[in-house]
């Protein structure tokens, strides 16, 4: 094969490749609108202000168990955060081999842990009903 062929022959291979990827791309771009489209079509809000006598004794119905849910949540929160402070001290503790400080730590993070597990279900609990 001469050196003019062996171009035409690396060109046709580049060309190739490059329509390939086109259509590869092209291909790829139509499923993603198709997944965007079925998405948009799917994803409404259940109601709007424009219609909201439809929903207002609802609302009127569970705002004082979503008032306490939420209250709920900010107590298992700072539950949570005193968790993880427990958790960075015991860490510390065993960096540092203070074996009782960790022990307490661990101790303490566990009455924290069944603590928070009993909220935790008491609030699933509420919100189920």
């Amino acid at each position: 094969m001469t050196d003019s062929g062996i171009w035409v022959a690396r060109a046709r291979a580049i060309a190739n490749a490059i329509a390939y990827l086109a259509v590869w791309l092209v291909a790829i771009e139509l499923i993603a609108l198709g997944a965007a489209g079925l998405v948009a079509a799917i994803d409404h809000q259940p109601g709007t202000a424009a219609r909201a006598e439809l929903t207002w004794a609802g609302d009127q119905a569970i705002e004082p168990a979503l008032n306490a849910a939420t209250a709920n949540l900010v107590s298992l929160g700072s539950d949570v955060d005193r968790l993880g402070v427990l958790g960075r001290g015991a860490l510390a503790a065993l960096a540092s081999s203070q074996w009782d400080d960790l022990d307490s730590a661990v101790n303490d993070g566990g009455v924290l842990v069944l603590q928070i597990r009993a909220e935790t279900d008491r609030l699933r609990t509420a919100v189920l009903a």
